[in-house]
């Protein structure tokens, strides 16, 4: 595979990759604030796609989703699917930039156009921080992509990781996120469709979404471990959401020194980092040994 067109600009990249709600946006945070990265924010996707309207985002002004944007983060609204507060610099996730939300030869274009232009004139020795679930089990493809790029793998125990989906994935259907609707197109598609709202609120608040979402976990996640196989070992570091949080200085310790970054802000980091305090939902609970038999190889891998 030939090297994107741009590929130069984001050689030097961590892709920080995980299912989905097991831990990304605390790593993520936690890399960022090294300072040594550029990072995509939730400004920065607001902004690139109201340029790519034309005439303007989630149905408005490019200027008045900026302003909305601002007036959640001023108002100390959090993400709705968890605590993380709204802000204007939150590192998001990249895959809300390009069509399908995963990279491939045809995108990585796109994402390193917009890291360019985030980077400025720095933009040719910048090391760039990227984070994609989507992407988890992509890393192969990304590595012949960008031949520069690393990889921080952020994994959790599957009872918790599929807890938090359900309990997300519901909380953006149980009413409209404004938060989420700036960032996610096919989100805003939604919202302009109150039946197929109202048919993802049921379909969602069903007990057997957490069947779904089980299947979706032990397939993607076996998908991943597959892909390891494929690339060096010097190139990617795994860590674990519970080692983060019972022993954060000692886990940003492995992470800053995998990266080669300096630990002079890892105390003042580690402080900030807590473990979540949600209970399981029945409809997990009453599924713990069926997730636990259909995520088993992961289990076994991670130590669940």
């Amino acid at each position: 595979m030939a090297p994107a067109a741009g590929a130069v600009s984001l050689n030097r990249s961590c892709f920080v990759l995980g299912p989905h709600r097991s831990g990304t946006t605390i790593v993520c945070n936690a890399l960022a604030a090294s300072g040594a990265f550029v990072c995509l924010t939730a400004a920065d996707i607001v902004a690139f796609q109201a340029r790519s309207a034309g005439s303007g985002t989630a149905g408005h002004g490019g200027s008045d989703a900026r302003s909305t944007l601002a007036g959640l983060a001023r108002r100390g609204e959090t993400r709705k699917i968890d605590a993380v507060p709204v802000s204007e610099d939150l590192p998001e996730e990249y895959g809300f930039l390009l069509p399908g939300r995963r990279l491939t030869p045809e995108t990585a274009p796109v994402l390193a156009s917009v890291h360019r232009d985030i980077a400025g004139a720095d933009a040719p020795g910048a090391r760039h921080l990227l984070r994609n679930p989507w992407d988890l089990a992509r890393a192969p493809m990304i590595l012949e992509l960008f031949p520069g790029a690393s990889f921080v793998f952020v994994v959790r125990d599957p009872i918790e990781t599929i807890d938090s989906q359900l309990q997300a994935t519901r909380a953006l259907f149980a009413e409209p996120s404004d938060y989420h609707a700036l960032l996610d197109p096919s989100y805003r598609r939604m919202l302009r469709r109150p039946l197929r709202f109202a048919l993802y609120r049921f379909l969602t608040g069903r007990a057997r979404m957490a069947d779904t979402l089980t299947r979706s976990f032990a397939r993607s996640t076996a998908r991943w471990l597959g892909s390891l196989e494929r690339l060096p070992p010097e190139r990617w570091l795994v860590t674990r959401y519970e080692d983060l949080v019972a022993d954060p200085t000692k886990e940003l310790g492995r992470m800053y020194a995998f990266l080669g970054l300096s630990p002079e802000r890892i105390p003042a980091i580690a402080r900030e980092i807590r473990p979540g305090t949600r209970t399981l939902h029945r409809d997990v609970v009453a599924r713990i040994g069926k997730i636990r038999r259909r995520t088993r190889r992961f289990g076994e891998r991670f130590g669940y």
